[in-house]
């Protein structure tokens, strides 16, 4: 089975894309093309000071882990991540999921020290300046979408999108579509497995691709 529709949510909102353009990027389509069958959660869907700071937020802030801005994002979600893992994470558990964010301002002691809180070593400890602290109400957790836990239909279909500069984006589903679709375009077919490099490379390096697979669907043999 193939599709051309992209479908993906984004804080619990189901979003369908009908032959997505394969050259969007994360400023245009949150996520590009490689979020099909995926759930997005965002730092405004777990809570805001409109409405209510889920204690990621909180703690960060509390704990001055907040400078520039630039890194927070992924800070929070990281941890976030993390906590929707692991109830009550290690040191050495938060260590491993803030690997990845780097961070100019804070020299990352007052965001490990927010962090720190979550964690089984920290048990009854008194943090200087954070008092008050709200606790996880799982009951205003983002719902994972049950069209995506209860079946592997989005797992199953081999996608292909092509724009009107015949771009195209291709997620096979068997090694063998993978293998063709290197011998059909050969040096000019570009893996992709995650987006940073191709996204600097066509931003500031001028390349052009025009042939981009992404192997991640644990490809098949058949």
């Amino acid at each position: 089975m193939s599709s051309t529709t992209l479908i993906f949510y984004v804080n619990g909102k189901k979003i369908t894309e009908n032959e997505p353009d394969p050259e969007m990027t994360l400023l245009s389509v949150i996520f590009s093309v490689l979020l099909h069958g995926l759930a997005v959660t965002t730092g405004e869907g777990i809570g805001s000071t409109r409405d209510r700071l889920h204690p990621v937020q909180e703690r960060i802030a509390k704990a001055h882990g907040s400078q520039c801005g630039f890194c927070t994002p992924g800070m929070v979600m990281s941890m976030y991540a993390l906590l929707r893992n692991t109830s009550k994470p290690s040191m050495k558990e938060l260590e491993i999921a803030m690997q990845g964010n780097l961070c100019r301002c804070t020299g990352y002691r007052p965001i490990i020290e927010g962090y720190r809180t979550f964690t089984k070593e920290f048990g009854n400890e008194a943090v200087c300046g954070m008092v008050n602290l709200c606790l996880i109400i799982h009951s205003q957790e983002p719902i994972f979408p049950p069209e995506l836990k209860l079946n592997d239909q989005f797992d199953k279909k081999t996608l292909k999108f092509i724009n009107d500069r015949d771009v195209m984006w291709f997620r096979p589903i068997e090694l063998k579509e993978l293998l063709k679709f290197k011998q059909e375009h050969g040096t000019a077919a570009k893996i992709v497995c995650g987006n940073t490099e191709v996204g600097v490379e066509v931003k500031f390096k001028n390349f052009d691709y025009k042939f981009l697979a992404n192997p991640s669907q644990n490809t098949r043999t058949k």
